[in-house]
């Protein structure tokens, strides 16, 4: 699991650097949620994909950043929502699957 958290962390790393459509403040949250999920902060990491959901309740991808951490604390039914509520929003969305 630990080898697949990384591996999520970079890929969703790339994505955010790609993803043109996230304001500055969504892109500053979801990076430092990206650096505290990588840290093993997962209570900061949540915090911070939470700001990223307020100011844009339709990103799947911090809706798996955030599944990921709550995964990391063992809130697995959390884990399990967030991921659900990420494919329903991207239904392409294949960490949302793998994780789940």
């Amino acid at each position: 699991m630990k080898n697949h958290v990384i591996v999520s962390v970079l890929l969703f790393a790339c994505l955010s650097a790609i993803n043109s459509c996230q304001s500055e403040d969504t892109a500053e949250y979801f990076n430092s949620g990206l650096d505290k999920l990588y840290r093993h902060d997962y209570s900061g990491a949540i915090a911070d994909f939470t700001e990223v959901l307020k100011m844009d309740s339709d990103d799947a991808e911090a809706y798996v950043g955030r599944g990921q951490a709550k995964a990391g604390l063992r809130d697995f039914h959390g884990a399990i929502a967030d991921y659900d509520h990420a494919t329903y929003l991207a239904p392409k969305e294949a960490d949302a699957y793998q994780n789940r």
